[in-house]
């Protein structure tokens, strides 16, 4: 394998071939039409939610406006393709069944680790190599899935990102240690985000960009600007 500092990869290596794993169901629901299976779903802080929806911060503890919540939903396919329509989790489904709400996280974050998804590297502004998620409804999600934002970590050859979740179908991630060594080069991935979020319409998630480290999302990167 080549090291990092002689070839970087580009592109996440293709997928072995085979029927792709078995979605845990016990938290699944049926309307009809076969069961579905439970995922997770980042909303925009001021999503207008029921009281009885469930729904947490993504990081607790930072006081700032725009932290985004972290929602459990069925993604009920639309005929033809396109988005898919959402039956959001409410309390009164979690009790109906027996389980806890943490029983529907642990569902629904290990459903989002079978999805097919995969990282590209590119480098869209100067000076600054990112590694994009936009090939799946849930890309955005994907920053709740550690082994998956360790691949990213390899791709770029760091162990710590920093990520950007600005709305639906998109996850940006650079290398953490190399940004912050160039003012220039995290004001322009800052600014990248920003815009990106500026221009997702009614799939805006959050402008804010997180210090990923080991995988887990640590803290929210708070770059005053330039």
């Amino acid at each position: 394998m080549w090291p990092f500092s002689k070839k970087p990869a580009s592109e996440e290596p293709a997928r072995a071939s085979g029927p792709p794993p078995a979605f845990a169901m016990s938290c699944a629901l049926d309307l009809g039409k076969g069961p579905l299976p439970l995922f997770p779903l980042l909303m925009a802080e001021d999503w207008k939610r029921a009281p009885t929806q469930v729904a947490r911060p993504i990081i607790v503890g930072p006081r700032l406006p725009g932290i985004p919540l972290v929602a459990m939903v069925h993604l009920i396919p639309e005929p033809g393709g396109g988005n898919p329509n959402r039956a959001f989790i409410r309390t009164e489904r979690v009790e109906s069944i027996g389980k806890t709400v943490g029983d529907f996280e642990k569902e629904a974050l290990h459903n989002l680790a079978l999805r097919p998804a995969s990282w590209k590297v590119e480098s869209p502004i100067p000076n600054v190599k990112i590694a994009s998620v936009t090939d799946d409804y849930l890309a955005a999600e994907r920053i709740l899935d550690p082994a998956f934002l360790a691949k990213g970590q390899a791709l770029l050859g760091s162990n710590h990102l920093l990520v950007g979740v600005p709305g639906r179908h998109r996850l940006y991630a650079t290398a953490l240690d190399e940004v912050m060594k160039d003012k220039t080069a995290l004001l322009a991935f800052k600014l990248w985000n920003e815009s990106e979020f500026a221009t997702s319409g009614d799939a805006k998630t959050t402008p804010h960009l997180f210090m990923v480290l080991g995988g887990k999302i640590n803290s929210i990167a708070e770059i005053a600007p330039a």
